[in-house]
């Protein structure tokens, strides 16, 4: 742990040996970043299974059970259909290693620095990586039926409350290292993004809920239920998608240096 903020694993008995200096042997990493590579990789994942599904299983475009219930091009389309759903499955882990980096991150911020009360922090950052968690069972159940297109919407619900969780707990880390008196523009960047991405995934998951709870899925998704005649965009999934992928990396930028980075991993590997 170096000046509150790095982490090494250098021994007593590797001290004694000539060992390399940072920069040129050292990461440096903070949870906003390794979001940005979730990100990546996640919003990826759902453009190659688009690509697949389009190439390979194009009627499922129009022919699925999520068109039938909410009339739209979800961006999940693309992922819940053979075969673009197997390749999904086997991208997401990658992705979720990296927001369980973000959130680790998070976690060994309030250890170290101790400015956010860890009865608030921790559990916040565990409930946000399980729920998160619960996309995986978007790929794992495809909405096929009554009962699993439910828990496949339900998942994603799910899934979407613990990103948003994530976007909570920095603004409340936000509140105790910078405060919301700061009249930095760069901060009110910075915050502000944070809350309208909470405001509008709150709001979409509303919308979703809704949708399991008031339709009748049995006649809309029933055998005999023809694909809509009329299949819009999809623009309320649309801003979503704009506002969680531009998010982070606008997050990053503008990010107060007391929140960019967390811990320093620096190589103890010893000279010869």
């Amino acid at each position: 742990m170096e000046g509150g903020h790095g982490y090494s694993t250098v021994s007593e008995e590797q001290t004694e040996q000539k060992v390399p200096d940072p920069p040129d042997h050292q990461m440096t990493w903070g949870p906003g970043y390794a979001l940005i590579i979730f990100d990546v990789i996640f919003f990826l994942n759902y453009v190659i299974g688009w690509f697949v599904t389009w190439a390979f299983n194009h009627e499922a475009i129009d022919n699925n059970n999520v068109t039938r219930i909410f009339a739209v091009y979800n961006i999940c389309i693309g992922v819940d259909v053979f075969p673009a759903r197997y390749v999904a499955a086997c991208i997401w882990p990658i992705a979720f290693m990296f927001f369980g980096l973000s959130v680790y991150l998070h976690w060994a911020k309030i250890h170290f620095d101790k400015r956010v009360q860890k009865w608030l922090g921790y559990p916040l950052l565990a409930l946000s990586l399980m729920l998160v968690s619960c996309f995986s069972l978007t790929y794992a159940v495809p909405p096929k039926g009554v009962r699993d297109t439910k828990i496949h919407v339900a998942s994603f619900v799910l899934g979407l409350i613990g990103y948003a969780l994530l976007k909570v707990y920095a603004i409340v880390e936000y509140a105790h290292f910078v405060g919301f008196k700061s009249t930095e523009w760069k901060d009110q960047v910075y915050v502000g993004s944070f809350i309208l991405q909470v405001f509008f995934m709150m709001f979409m998951c509303n919308v979703l809920l809704s949708a399991i709870l008031l339709t009748d899925f049995e006649e809309a998704i029933g055998d005999e239920t023809e694909v809509p005649k009329t299949i819009n965009t999809d623009y309320k999934g649309w801003v979503l998608v704009f506002l969680a992928a531009v998010g982070p990396p606008l997050q990053y930028k503008f990010a107060n240096p007391e929140l960019k980075q967390t811990i320093d991993i620096i190589d103890a590997t010893p000279n010869d």
